[in-house]
């Protein structure tokens, strides 16, 4: 079988050599539907993998980013969920596509769909998600780089943390809350609290300095004179896995006027004090996540998202939880 497959994208790099692109793009179609009908899937598979990299590295990204979605249809037909190669293939996929191709949106849109059919977590595959993140930010998309990065794996706090630092350093410096805001609040109002303390951790380090920090008497952190709002991250953290309707009022209280100037937090605020200090609320049904998320990437700037920071459109909200 491998010899078979070897020759046949051999003629495959000959018409890529020759520019004969719709050849090459039709004939692996034809073998790889011969492969569907005989329900060879494996051999299906490896072809319209190998020919997809072929396709994206000879820079024709149409072509192939249509055999990668029919890889992920015949993962699809052979209920073959999210395992070590399934993955490797569809992030090295992801890897080789232009910033600027359509079809890459397309591709991960179907990959997360049929990831969240048949694998484990109903946002989507974290090790997908989190590659697909990390590829955003190398492009400096990290508004959208966010909704993937939020629901990765355990290290997309950090390369959200450290991407969040880089946009903040183009802003003024009692902006800092309003960045790293997008990944602790969002981190929480998922229940996530490791990832909400580790990316706080990772940003203040960075922002750290002995004009700006100083050390604080109560747990090992530190805390910053001029920038409240991100102590009341901090204490929001800390306050979080012991939390109690008494602990959210003294908190809330404490930093009121501070959070006056954030009103697009409320919301989320209002569900992290739901899930983490017991603190109930009504709210109307509906996917109360999304909606969270959506108020706190989609608000202005003085509100939650960074001054002159990209909307991520009304609609938004983290890639997976619609």
């Amino acid at each position: 079988m491998a010899s078979k497959l070897e020759a046949t994208l051999a003629k495959m790099r000959s018409r890529l050599e020759e520019k004969n692109y719709y050849d090459a793009h039709q004939t692996i179609r034809t073998i790889a539907n011969r492969q569907v009908k005989q329900k060879n899937y494996p051999a299906a598979i490896e072809l319209l993998y190998s020919s997809a990299q072929l396709m994206l590295q000879y820079e024709q990204g149409a072509e192939g980013a249509d055999l990668g979605l029919y890889m992920i249809q015949v993962y699809t037909l052979a209920e073959k969920g999210p395992d070590p190669t399934t993955r490797a293939q569809t992030i090295q996929l992801l890897r080789l596509f232009k910033a600027d191709e359509p079809g890459r949106k397309t591709f991960i849109k179907e990959a997360l769909t049929w990831s969240k059919k048949f694998g484990e977590v109903a946002s989507g595959d974290p090790e997908i998600q989190h590659a697909y993140g990390t590829i955003l930010v190398g492009g400096d998309e990290i508004a959208e780089a966010e909704k993937h990065l939020i629901v990765g794996n355990r290290e997309s706090p950090v390369v959200l943390a450290k991407a969040l630092y880089e946009w903040y350093t183009e802003d003024e410096p009692h902006m800092a809350p309003m960045y790293i805001s997008r990944a602790v609040l969002p981190y929480l109002a998922l229940g996530n609290l490791e990832a909400a303390e580790r990316s706080l951790d990772v940003f203040t380090d960075l922002l750290s300095a002995p004009s700006q920090s100083i050390a604080s008497p109560i747990a090992d952190t530190k805390i910053f004179p001029s920038l409240p709002l991100l102590n009341f991250l901090r204490l929001l953290t800390l306050s979080a896995a012991r939390g109690t309707p008494d602990l959210w009022r003294a908190l809330k209280g404490r930093y009121e006027r501070d959070l006056r100037d954030v009103s697009a937090w409320d919301e989320v605020l209002e569900g992290i004090a739901d899930l983490w200090f017991g603190v109930r609320k009504p709210r109307p049904q509906g996917n109360m996540l999304a909606d969270l998320m959506s108020g706190m990437f989609g608000g202005g700037a003085g509100g939650g998202a960074p001054r002159g920071a990209p909307r991520l459109g009304g609609g938004s909200s983290v890639e997976g939880l619609d």
